[in-house]
């Protein structure tokens, strides 16, 4: 019994020292190519999707979206086809990633969420700002809110559920707004360096961005963007960006790692079993 326990404390540690080794871990796409990325500055092999993508986002509970499940990451695209963005569930983001179709919206959105129970996006190029609600099984919108902000898109859109509003970007001015379907928007502070493309997402009580910089355009800075006053602090970076569209995403270690560190630990166990058994047996 004594060599089970210390087999099974061995495990335990295996899944842990691999499954945190790293902090925040991103996604971020331009266009077809998908970038992965960890606070601690880290850039690892970027994949190749099968479509542009603009839009990333994790489905959370409550909310009835055909074909994905609690905790799937949810991928908009960049161009329509007949007149319609499709929707995508993103498999096997951290490993040979894929895309599979299962929807598609009226409008094309810079930024999908789900906030309060619904699904929420910012268009990527009306004027002023606006932002559409959803119906989740239909993918058309039911409400669509002008924001005030006269510039033509802004990529970025996110929920903060600890002060129930939305926080989103103006790639013009380089602005964060905070913004209510009720109360419209107001201005957050200005974000430096001035980028483009743009992606934010909320993760951890944090909010996290990628901004394409307008200067070198081919160069994306991800990292912290501070919601009480515009700042953004640089944690990561990625080269060969084209502004085909970025969508962005901040995760937990990733599944696949922690599936690597599950199945290292079932070679040990099998071993230290074996062992054992030869042990009673020899």
């Amino acid at each position: 019994m004594r060599r089970f326990l210390r087999t099974t404390s061995f495990v335990s540690s295996v899944a842990t020292s691999v499954c945190f080794s790293h902090g925040v871990m991103f996604l971020a796409t331009d266009g077809a190519k998908l970038f992965r990325a960890d606070s601690d500055g880290n850039v690892y092999s970027s994949a190749t999707l099968s479509a542009g993508i603009q839009s990333l986002t994790v489905l959370p509970a409550g909310i009835s979206l055909p074909g994905a499940s609690e905790g799937d990451i949810i991928a908009c695209a960049t161009t329509a086809t007949n007149s319609r963005y499709q929707i995508y569930k993103l498999n096997n983001p951290f490993g040979a990633a894929t895309l599979t179709p299962i929807g598609s919206l009226n409008h094309g959105i810079g930024s999908l969420v789900f906030a309060e129970g619904q699904m929420w996006g910012v268009e990527d190029s009306q004027a002023p700002i606006t932002i559409f609600r959803f119906d989740p099984l239909t993918g058309n919108s039911v409400q669509s809110y002008s924001t005030g902000v006269n510039v033509a898109g802004c990529g970025g859109l996110a929920y903060s559920s600890t002060d129930s509003l939305f926080y989103f970007t103006d790639s013009t001015n380089n602005r964060l707004y905070r913004w209510t379907p009720s109360g419209g928007s107001s201005v957050v502070g200005s974000t430096s360096p001035g980028f483009s493309n743009n992606g934010i997402e909320f993760y951890g009580g944090s909010l996290y961005a990628a901004l394409r910089q307008d200067s070198s355009s081919s160069t994306m800075k991800i990292g912290l963007l501070n919601h009480t006053t515009g700042a953004f602090t640089s944690q990561a970076t990625v080269t060969g960006v084209t502004g085909a569209g970025t969508g962005f995403l901040a995760v937990p270690e990733p599944v696949s790692t922690a599936a690597l560190a599950m199945g290292l630990a079932g070679v040990v166990l099998r071993r230290r079993k074996s062992s054992i058994q030869n042990s009673l047996t020899g």
